[in-house]
């Protein structure tokens, strides 16, 4: 074997160490600063998510609803009851005649809301979002106004969506018996 091909000698691999060491803990840090930057993207994805999907069910169902009313049965709990017009009266008889919508503050700023019992909204795992400010008041025939407001813990980022809504059957009377069969 030539000496010149004998491998590398102390001082190249003494210089080349500390730049492979330099290089190595900077794409540490490029990754991790990714990691992070993808986390808190998609903490604020969530944090549109949480407020926009329950303001939607209810633009749904105000949008053709035949009544609603508001009950606040205690003071931490909300209660939007929508009444639907497009079912036949045998149906009004029935729990599902009214979609009820609460708004329940469990905290100082922290809120869940629920329609006829079940979760509209679900917490996952990747981030800590809170809504911090849910309300609802009917202002008209026909007309509700709602506010939901979320922050994303990690971030602070802050989410507001507030709409008045209308219902466009409002007053309008259930499909009778007869007219269904024929």
């Amino acid at each position: 074997m030539a000496h010149d091909e004998a491998g590398f000698s102390l001082p190249e691999l003494l210089a080349a160490l500390p730049l492979l060491l330099l290089l190595g803990f900077a794409m540490l840090n490029v990754f991790g600063m990714g990691s992070k930057y993808h986390r808190d993207f998609l903490g604020d994805w969530e944090l549109l998510q949480q407020v926009r999907f329950p303001m939607e069910e209810i633009a749904k169902d105000v949008r053709y609803c035949g009544e609603m009313r508001l009950e606040r049965p205690y003071g931490d709990m909300t209660v939007l009851y929508i009444k639907r017009h497009y079912l036949t009266p045998s149906d009004a008889a029935s729990e599902n005649y009214w979609q009820r919508y609460k708004f329940i503050r469990r905290g100082e700023e922290d809120y869940w809301i629920t329609k006829n019992d079940q979760p509209v909204l679900g917490r996952t795992a990747i981030t800590d979002i809170r809504l911090n400010r849910c309300e609802c008041q009917l202002l008209a025939d026909g007309k509700v106004r709602v506010l939901i407001s979320g922050i994303n813990m990690a971030t602070g980022h802050s989410f507001r969506l507030e709409r008045t809504l209308y219902s466009y059957g409002y007053g309008m009377e259930p499909a009778r018996e007869s007219d269904e069969d024929g």
